[in-house]
């Protein structure tokens, strides 16, 4: 019985390096400094003003991987509720199933088809803790998948977008997503309070910051709304989309 144990504990500590591993590499092989990026993209007409609406979706744990238009970053600036902005932008015109789709069509996620689908039908129930759980434990999956997974490429096309930006020249959609989901990430990085995947102690007070180990770990007390469904989903969204931009060839002009 020992034995047994310790082969399974063995199992979830491999496991747990898997996950660290993947989030050090998403973290830290992008080593543009932030702060030089906002400097660089600032100069762009709106630029500032956008850079501002993405620190305040990543203050809320949320990173956009959908096209942070003009208008939405207005939206954001000027509330003083962005999870709102955030849900009536995906929940009131149906863009959570647009989201939805978009993964569960992912080839990251093609082994684990069946758990996704049930955490789609938990989410339509409105379960959204059993769906956060199911999440949670899906991107472990796919971080281990993807542990390897070269970002130079990704990198790269930071440090062309900010020459692109310094010469003033406009950014393209794509352009717009890859610095948001950066910018996301390295804010996630700075701070713990802000990592889903920074949970604290057990013995502590439970953070009203939706935390990846409370969850999985059976220790959590606090009510889970479709908020924190998406929050995880965007995330999840985001690992697939640097996952497929550290497999690209060549670095687009």
């Amino acid at each position: 019985m020992k034995s047994e144990t310790f082969n399974n504990s063995k199992g979830i500590i491999q496991g747990l390096k898997y996950i660290a591993n993947s989030l050090g590499r998403l973290s830290y092989s992008c080593e543009i400094d932030p702060e030089t990026l906002f400097e660089r993209l600032s100069i762009i007409a709106d630029g500032a003003k956008w850079l501002i609406a993405i620190d305040r979706l990543a203050n809320c744990q949320i990173v956009f991987t959908d096209e942070l238009t003009l208008e939405l970053v207005e939206k954001i600036f000027d509330s003083n509720n962005v999870e709102d902005v955030v849900s009536h932008y995906y929940f009131d015109d149906d863009k959570i199933n647009d989201l939805i789709c978009r993964c569960e069509t992912a080839q990251q996620i093609r082994p684990y088809n069946t758990l996704f689908r049930e955490i789609s039908e938990a989410y339509e129930q409105n379960h959204y803790q059993l769906a956060c759980i199911g999440l949670f434990a899906l991107m472990d999956g796919v971080l281990a998948d993807v542990s390897n997974m070269d970002v130079t490429n990704f990198t790269n096309r930071i440090k062309k977008i900010m020459d692109k930006a310094s010469a003033q020249k406009k950014l393209g959609d794509m352009e717009r997503k890859e610095v948001a989901v950066y910018f996301a990430i390295k804010r996630f990085e700075k701070s713990k309070e802000l990592s889903m995947f920074y949970g604290g102690k057990f013995s502590e007070n439970e953070s009203d910051r939706l935390k990846r180990d409370w969850l999985l770990h059976g220790r959590t007390h606090r009510d889970y709304e479709k908020i924190d469904f998406l929050k995880v989903m965007l995330w999840l969204d985001a690992i697939i989309f640097l996952s497929n931009k550290g497999t690209e060839r060549g670095i687009q002009p």
